[in-house]
């Protein structure tokens, strides 16, 4: 629970600054418009929408799997 408590508190922290997090490794992630919060093993991919001031979060990943083929999946 501890964990998910920390998770949960960092991305609540991007409506605060949504561009101060990374960009992905991969350039196609990157096209598609996805950012990328980094949390020690885990990834947090969201996507920023300026128009509707919002931030969709699509995907929270142990780094140490396939994360290219789950993002694509989605």
């Amino acid at each position: 629970m501890k964990k998910l408590d920390e998770i949960e508190h960092q991305i609540m922290a991007l409506k605060e600054n949504p561009y101060m997090r990374s960009d992905p490794q991969y350039r196609v992630l990157r096209r598609q418009g996805y950012k990328v919060l980094i949390l020690e093993e885990n990834l947090v991919f969201y996507k920023i929408n300026d128009e509707k001031r919002e931030i969709t979060v699509y995907a929270v990943i142990d780094q140490r799997q396939d994360y290219i083929k789950i993002i694509g999946g989605l």
